[in-house]
């Protein structure tokens, strides 16, 4: 299987706990195209896949048994990240009745132990052409909006907290005449969402850095049925350590700021990057339709 040209030379996570197993992997795909990366835990394979941008691995490879955390809270873990970083999970003998769990939560394939280069090779291989055609579809953006948030500009001196209400009855009829109408009852959702994250800027980025400006955006992927916002503030993002709050399925919330908690529960998918700094949410609608 020849893999299909890509700007950047593919990076491959490996987690496992036992060295032997790590550098058998290793040799198995000595003689690839790739690069190769080697975690012994689930809090170091996190910590690899963030250090060198998760954006640029295209497929992980993790033991599920290992001491601590599991290679499934790996696999959650990376689902709320990047949904379409492929993700094998390597099991043990007598473990095989928990594989449909795995595929549930978005494993791409699994591999039994013991497994020949080969089969780990092959896997690989299918798992990073998943991911490059993964990839390939959301980078087809049907439609965009960016909306403007007037009480970010550095010459504002309005009250921020007052004036966000009208900003958002502006965001309410410019969205309801252009998302598409399977958004239904989810559209106030939205709405809150887009409020909570422009505010969390606000506090936390760009009144640090106030001669920088937030950018909100909007993408709709008709083939996927998803909305996916981008809410960026170029500032300094949080000043409380946030990087565990949401490591598995988005449950330990204590020490999250409440805008971003409640984005957490409303969307259907939420990252941070960046500290804060950088907000991601989805939401995904039931059928296709188009931005008019």
């Amino acid at each position: 299987m020849e893999l299909e040209s890509t700007t950047k030379k593919p990076l491959v996570l490996l987690v496992d706990d036992d060295k032997f197993v790590l550098h058998f992997l290793q040799l198995s795909l000595k003689h690839s195209d790739f690069e190769v990366v080697t975690a012994s835990s689930v809090d170091e394979g996190q910590k690899v896949l963030e250090s060198k941008g998760i954006e640029n691995f295209f497929c992980v490879l993790t033991d599920y048994l290992m001491p601590g955390k599991k290679g499934v809270e790996l696999l959650k873990w990376i689902q709320k990240k990047d949904r379409t970083l492929s993700t094998i999970i390597v099991t043990g003998e007598g473990e095989k009745e928990i594989v449909q769990g795995f595929l549930r939560d978005g494993a791409t394939d699994f591999l039994e132990k013991p497994s020949s280069k080969t089969q780990i090779m092959t896997a690989v291989l299918k798992g990073i052409e998943t991911t490059l055609k993964s990839r390939n579809l959301m980078a087809k953006e049907d439609a965009s909006i960016e909306l403007p948030i007037p009480i970010l500009n550095e010459k504002y001196t309005g009250s921020q907290i007052t004036d966000i209400d009208q900003i958002q009855k502006s965001w309410e009829s410019t969205l309801g005449a252009r998302l598409p109408k399977s958004i239904g009852d989810r559209f106030q959702d939205l709405i809150v969402c887009l409020r909570e994250g422009v505010l969390n800027a606000m506090e936390y980025g760009c009144l640090k850095s106030p001669d920088k400006l937030c950018s909100l955006k909007i993408s709709f992927y008709e083939k996927t049925h998803r909305i996916v916002v981008k809410i960026e503030d170029p500032g300094q993002g949080h000043n409380f350590q946030i990087s565990t709050a949401l490591d598995i399925d988005g449950t330990e919330e204590r020490d999250l700021h409440l805008g971003l908690a409640i984005m957490n529960n409303l969307s259907d998918a939420f990252s941070l990057e960046r500290n804060g700094a950088t907000v991601f949410f989805e939401f995904h609608l039931l059928r296709a339709s188009s931005l008019s």
